[in-house]
């Protein structure tokens, strides 16, 4: 009965990102994608077809859900405070910037 007793299972935990670097990778992919998106604009002179947009909307996209993941990982770990703020700000940054250039685009 005791050797049963002494028997312990582990189970090894494999480390996940947390929300903040995912949050940080979307942003700054998010941000290549746009300087991408606005030099092919002045290449092709303000005439970019539908892949241009759909690649804008998915960033666009990206930076949005960076944001909600920033938010949620400051509410979560309030001992993490520092990187949880520079994700949700950087990405907060791109939904703004995003959104400042879809109403450059539509008002022209």
């Amino acid at each position: 009965m005791a050797d049963k007793k002494s028997r312990r299972y582990t189970f090894l935990e494999k480390e996940r990102i947390n929300d903040t670097k995912v949050s940080l990778i979307l942003s700054a992919v998010s941000a290549l994608i746009m300087g991408v998106c606005i030099l092919i604009s002045f290449l092709v002179q303000a005439k970019g077809d539908v892949a241009l947009g759909a690649a804008g909307f998915a960033a666009a996209l990206f930076a949005v859900y960076a944001f909600f993941l920033g938010m949620k990982e400051l509410s979560a770990n309030p001992e993490k405070q520092q990187p949880a703020m520079l994700a949700a700000g950087v990405s907060g940054v791109m939904v703004i910037a995003w959104a400042v250039l879809f109403l450059l685009g539509v008002s022209h």
